[in-house]
């Protein structure tokens, strides 16, 4: 898959991952499964996080939440790895 296909679908995973936060908000409830945002469309992974937590990595655009080990090498960066998911950048364009 191309770097601008794999780019695309992670954002559209964090819209979704959006939409998610928002419905668990509505609900009262404190955390969720989210989608993987690794950017493989067939990807089905799913990460539990508190809506706390969530909202924290949100609050830097640049970041996508990846099941542990999804990252496509050559266009993201791991950032940091914490307990059940990694956090990843989009690497600079070669």
């Amino acid at each position: 898959m191309n770097r601008e296909r794999i780019r695309a679908y992670q954002f559209v995973f964090r819209d979704v991952n959006k939409r998610i936060a928002h419905i668990t908000r509505a609900h009262g409830e404190a955390a969720s499964h989210f989608l993987c945002e690794c950017g493989e469309e067939d990807c089905v992974s799913q990460i539990k996080l508190e809506l706390h937590e969530f909202d924290e990595i949100r609050r830097n655009e640049a970041l996508f939440i990846a099941a542990p080990g999804h990252l496509a090498e050559g266009i993201d960066r791991l950032v940091e790895v914490r307990s059940g998911f990694d956090l990843l950048i989009q690497a600079a364009e070669a």
